[in-house]
């Protein structure tokens, strides 16, 4: 029995519909195609690589890095000429800009800021500015080199480099060593005198430039000058030197 042989136009028709079939599957097949590629780039792009400013979520906890050092050298009682500021970041380093943590500035004598200063450190700070805080005053009153240290509530603690302080102008004297309280009459002292020169904070001013004299007194008030002519010295006007004016060759009689 042979096959039915088909006309023209039958032919024709079963090649149409087959064309048909061929492009809807293919149609069908790239669109599920295109959608996984549009699913693919959608997840991608949620997150960009490479972290961030740090202007996400910002919570008080973090470092404490100095911003701006202090000056190497300052004056007692006096502000230091660059005032330092210090940066709250986050664990990854980032500025808190939100953060509204209080920071506190103490003084030590050493490097590890565990050692706390002995003089009276008077210091100012500001709120917290985009994650920065300044240091609006800031001066200290002992002769010494100190270390400041930022502290915050759930910050790690920095501390700055060293800061010399130097003593302010001479404004008072001091015996660093007394006279001997006896001696012989018209025999130079077995202790001679040494006089300090001290500044309003009772810092040794080793930079003054000035002469000290001395002269004798019948009184502990020194309001009663002895008789002329009993107190003898070698210089009784001595030239300071480092902050100390020493005396030598004094004697009473």
């Amino acid at each position: 029995m042979y096959p039915r042989k088909l006309n023209k136009q039958r032919l024709r028709g079963l090649i149409l519909m087959l064309t048909q079939v061929l492009v809807i599957a293919g149609l069908y097949n790239g669109c599920g195609k295109s959608g996984h590629l549009d699913g693919q780039v959608g997840q991608g792009s949620t997150t960009p690589a490479g972290g961030g400013t740090g202007s996400g979520s910002v919570t008080d906890s973090g470092n404490i890095a100095v911003y701006i050092q202090p000056s190497t050298q300052g004056i007692a009682g006096q502000n230091l000429a660059i005032l330092p500021k210090f940066s709250l970041n986050n664990l990854n380093g980032n500025l808190q800009t939100s953060s509204t943590a209080a920071l506190t500035v103490t003084g030590h004598t050493d490097a590890a800021c565990s050692v706390p200063a002995t003089g009276t450190l008077t210091v100012n700070v500001s709120a917290p500015a985009s994650g920065v805080v300044s240091t609006l005053q800031l001066s200290y009153t002992r002769s010494e080199n100190i270390y400041l240290k930022a502290v915050a509530q759930g910050y790690t603690a920095v501390c700055t480099n060293a800061v010399a302080i130097a003593a302010a102008s001479a404004q008072q004297l001091s015996f660093l060593v007394q006279p001997a309280a006896t001696s012989f009459v018209a025999a130079s002292l077995p202790t001679q005198p040494v006089v300090r020169l001290l500044d309003v904070y009772g810092n040794t001013a080793i930079s003054a430039v000035t002469n000290v004299s001395v002269s004798a007194y019948t009184d502990a008030a020194c309001t009663v000058a002895a008789p002329a002519g009993n107190f003898i010295a070698s210089n009784t006007s001595v030239a300071a030197s480092a902050g100390l004016a020493r005396f030598s060759g004094a004697a009473y009689g």
